[in-house]
């Protein structure tokens, strides 16, 4: 699991980075202000998290 989420999240993450756009179409002197992405927290994805949460430190503990 810890690989396929560095995984996925480095690479991810280059990707964005790489293929951004470090340039205005109007105004290329001005630098780009980035400002943060807005996630919606439901409650599916709220239950999900908590779920997981517990499933892994259950293991964590039931297994050694």
């Amino acid at each position: 699991m810890l690989n396929i989420l560095l995984g996925i999240g480095i690479g991810g993450v280059y990707m964005s980075i790489h293929n951004a756009t470090h340039k205005h179409a109007k105004h290329p002197h001005k630098p780009i202000k980035y400002k943060p992405y807005q996630i919606e927290v439901s409650t599916t994805l709220m239950i999900s998290g908590v779920t997981l949460l517990v499933t892994l430190v259950g293991l964590l503990i039931a297994v050694p």
